[in-house]
């Protein structure tokens, strides 16, 4: 059966019985493509080879309600470290780099308001702009409910699935001058990626360049810099911006999306920069390049103590019942075993 009721049977074609169908991406729910029939790469199957298998359409997908207090359940690192902690196993980390010092030696940015605490630009440069996303990062995407768009943004979006930190690439041939990160000003406007022209507020902290506004921070890009199909060179954003702020300028603007929905619970303040490594890894990988330059400027706000727990209480990765009582949760006491953030 396919969708929209539509029954496989034997019919009758051009004057002949045909016992089989020929069916597009799209009609079989395995991408959005009508063109006509797959074709698979020389080599990659034989004669009887399990199609599920090799569509990579056999993953179980987990449907899960996070609650607006596990902000970082928001991402596959946060859901993995708490099954971690469930399960009694260890937990191996790819984004657990800090933060490191400020370097100038990218792109220029400024930070001109207190409601970015860090931003971090990577430079990448000899992009092949034709180079299509992975085969398994789009199915990954669709299974997390991502369209596929083009290799930068696909990336970004992987890698903000992944390490809950969200993401933005800049056409680095369309950036006039420095980024500032700033509050806007009285009438400024901005044309957002999706094509809407919106009157600034001034409570909305924006990216700017020399030509103005290019971005509402934490929410949402503008054209004027978006990657397209002759992207070469990109600078890549991994910034922290205050969550209370984001919250107060995607509501004002009715423009919710992906990345606001994370900034406005919090995201991890140290992990901005391995998560800018992570997507130039996998950008460069699938279409070429090399990161050039990088920029980070401000610093992750240092970590305080409640006063109602005392400064040696463990984190939640700490052994025994202090680990399975800091997730609100009784996890079965197991053999050591392993759990990655990743597959």
């Amino acid at each position: 059966m396919l969708p929209g009721d539509f029954a496989i049977a034997a019919r009758k074609t051009y004057g002949h019985i045909s016992d089989g169908m020929i069916c597009a991406e799209d009609e079989i729910g395995l991408g959005d493509d009508h063109a006509g029939i797959m074709v698979l790469a020389p080599g990659t199957a034989e004669p009887g080879t399990d199609a599920i298998e090799l569509l990579w359409s056999a993953d179980e997908v987990l449907d899960i309600d996070v609650t607006p207090d596990l902000s970082y359940c928001l991402s596959i690192r946060g859901l993995a470290r708490e099954a971690a902690i469930a399960n009694g196993v260890s937990f191996d980390d790819r984004y657990r780099a800090k933060l490191p010092e400020a370097t100038d030696g990218g792109h220029p940015v400024l930070l001109e308001s207190d409601r970015c605490s860090s931003f971090v630009a990577l430079t990448i440069e000899g992009i092949d702009p034709t180079a299509a996303s992975p085969s398994w990062m789009v199915e990954r995407l669709r299974a997390s409910g991502v369209r596929s768009i083009s290799l930068p943004v696909d990336v970004t979006n992987y890698v903000m699935l992944e390490s809950g930190q969200p993401l933005h690439a800049y056409d680095a041939a369309r950036l006039q001058g420095p980024i500032r990160v700033r509050l806007a000003s009285a009438g400024e406007k901005l044309r957002t990626l999706d094509g809407q022209d919106r009157d600034l507020d001034t409570d909305d902290l924006l990216i700017t360049d020399d030509s103005g506004p290019i971005g509402l921070a934490g929410v949402m890009g503008g054209e004027t810099t978006e990657v397209g199909a002759a992207t070469t060179s990109i600078v890549l954003e991994a910034a922290a911006f205050n969550a209370a702020s984001v919250s107060r300028t995607f509501r004002r603007h009715s423009l919710p999306s992906e990345a606001s929905k994370r900034f406005e619970r919090g995201v991890d303040p140290q992990v901005a920069y391995a998560a800018a490594r992570r997507a130039a890894k996998l950008l460069t990988a699938a279409g070429g390049g090399l990161v050039t330059a990088e920029t980070i400027v401000g610093a992750a706000p240092r970590r305080t103590t409640s006063s109602s727990a005392p400064a040696s209480s463990p984190p939640s990765s700490a052994p025994g019942s202090n680990r399975r009582r800091s997730c609100g949760c009784s996890a079965p006491r197991r053999s050591p075993s392993r759990c990655s953030a990743t597959r």
